[in-house]
């Protein structure tokens, strides 16, 4: 009984369909915010070398 549950070719209910959805939503809320992190890390870089490089045009 318990082999068949967790067989991949057991018949798919609801839970279990509810269940894949969960961790698909869980794995793309993860990999959005390590590309956020990306991007703000980028962001903050560029608004450094912005100031740089004004201060430079400035002198």
């Amino acid at each position: 009984m318990i082999r068949k549950l967790f067989s991949p070719f057991a018949p798919l209910t609801a839970e279990r369909i509810a269940r894949q959805q969960l961790q698909q939503a869980q794995q793309a809320r993860l990999e959005h915010q390590a590309a956020a992190e990306h991007h703000k890390a980028l962001a903050d870089m560029y608004a450094a070398r912005e100031q740089r490089l004004s201060q430079e045009v400035r002198a």
